[in-house]
């Protein structure tokens, strides 16, 4: 893919349901709070008490028409089981879910995770606003598979 991008739910009404874990993340509640502003879920719920749901839209080169030669399009869901966040230390690294419909999902969230790591991407926008997530498309450039 050439360029992605992600963009969050706002309410969880409107997230896919059916999500199954994918995988898992060793990272921060600030981080993540960087990368996809505020999380869709924050509370006590079923075993949880934060979860992230991320869209991402992915393309591939231009062809001759003008059009993509491919497209990708899901989502993730980022989520501490079994209560593990710490409410009192939002940048203790824990161990979030990686939950989606297939790898794919877990992928883009890779993406996402090695641009805010190894890139500059996080200094360019301000405290306020995310840095990944932003409705916009990110050239992925020379970045290397992510898995």
């Amino acid at each position: 893919m050439e360029q992605v991008k992600y963009f969050t739910e706002d309410d969880l009404q409107y997230g896919k349901s059916g999500s199954t874990k994918q995988g898992t993340v060793e990272c921060s509640f600030y981080d993540l709070q960087c990368m996809f502003g505020k999380p869709t879920f924050e509370g006590k719920g079923d075993n949880i008490t934060t979860e992230f749901i991320v869209n991402y839209s992915a393309e591939g080169e231009l062809a001759e028409d003008g059009y993509p030669d491919e497209e990708d399009m899901g989502q993730f869901r980022l989520y501490d089981w079994y209560y593990s966040r710490h409410f009192g230390n939002d940048s203790e690294i824990i161990t979030w879910n990686i939950g989606g419909n297939s790898y794919e999902d877990e992928n883009y969230f890779r993406i996402a995770h090695k641009l805010f790591e190894e890139t500059d991407i996080r200094y360019g926008f301000d405290f306020d606003e995310p840095c990944i997530s932003t409705d916009k498309f990110i050239k992925l450039n020379n970045l290397k598979e992510a898995a």
